[in-house]
């Protein structure tokens, strides 16, 4: 992790408590370094700022999955997509949680994340495998 830019963004949350885009941004920098549960604290207090950042709730919806914290996941998911069902990542993410145990219902999550962003190769990976997962090589 870029220890210089994780302390400046710590030194400017001291000069100015209320610089919300310094906690996105340390959120981001600690999600990236792998610290999901400090990664989370950072996005949830972002979050008392600009309750309604859709990104902000599908990152911390993704650190919480990475945590295995599978519920508070699909509620932050479920949170962004609410907001703007337009955005592609947090159709992406649920279809990331039900990839493991729930392969089928995967499916139409990835689908909805390949029509929101068809240029994404990472969705269509996704979609790919699920498909196989579930013995639908051909569509796959």
């Amino acid at each position: 992790m870029e220890e210089e830019a994780l302390s400046a963004y710590e030194y400017a949350l001291a000069v100015n408590p209320d610089n919300y885009f310094a906690l996105f941004n340390k959120g981001n920098l600690l999600s990236t370094a792998g610290l999901y549960n400090d990664a989370i604290e950072a996005y949830l207090e972002y979050l008392e700022y600009e309750d309604e950042n859709v990104e902000a709730l599908t990152y911390a919806g993704e650190c919480y999955h990475k945590t295995g914290d599978k519920l508070k996941a699909l509620k932050f998911y479920q949170q962004a997509i609410d907001l703007d069902p337009d955005f592609p990542d947090p159709w992406f993410g649920i279809g990331m949680v039900w990839l493991s145990d729930k392969a089928g219902d995967s499916i139409m999550y990835f689908r909805k994340a390949v029509s929101l962003d068809p240029e994404n190769n990472e969705y269509w990976y996704y979609l790919s495998k699920a498909q196989f997962i579930i013995d639908q090589k051909k569509e796959s």
